[in-house]
């Protein structure tokens, strides 16, 4: 993953593989953590705040299928598969 951004001016990349980050909920925003080898543990890599609720369970689908069919993918914990915050109210 490929992320790009401006500070101060000037463009700033990270890149990171799937298989590294961990993707968590934050409100209307998703946050994208690494491992920390010196802290021993998560740090945030990236936050994507979205207009919309559609735009971003299509973003958190679309990583998790990343992240599931990378064959670089150690394990997943339980809580990445489920968008936290959000409860069924009505199926038919």
């Amino acid at each position: 993953m490929l992320v790009r951004s401006f500070h101060a001016g000037q463009a700033w990349f990270a890149r990171r593989g799937v298989h590294e980050l961990s993707i968590v909920r934050d409100n209307s925003a998703l946050l994208l953590k690494r491992w920390s080898r010196s802290e021993r543990n998560f740090k945030l890599w990236a936050s994507f705040s979205f207009l919309s609720w559609e735009e971003m369970v299509l973003f958190y689908c679309t990583f998790l299928s990343l992240k599931v069919r990378n064959p670089l993918t150690d394990k997943m914990t339980p809580d990445e598969y489920r968008l936290s915050g959000e409860r069924r109210l009505f199926q038919a």
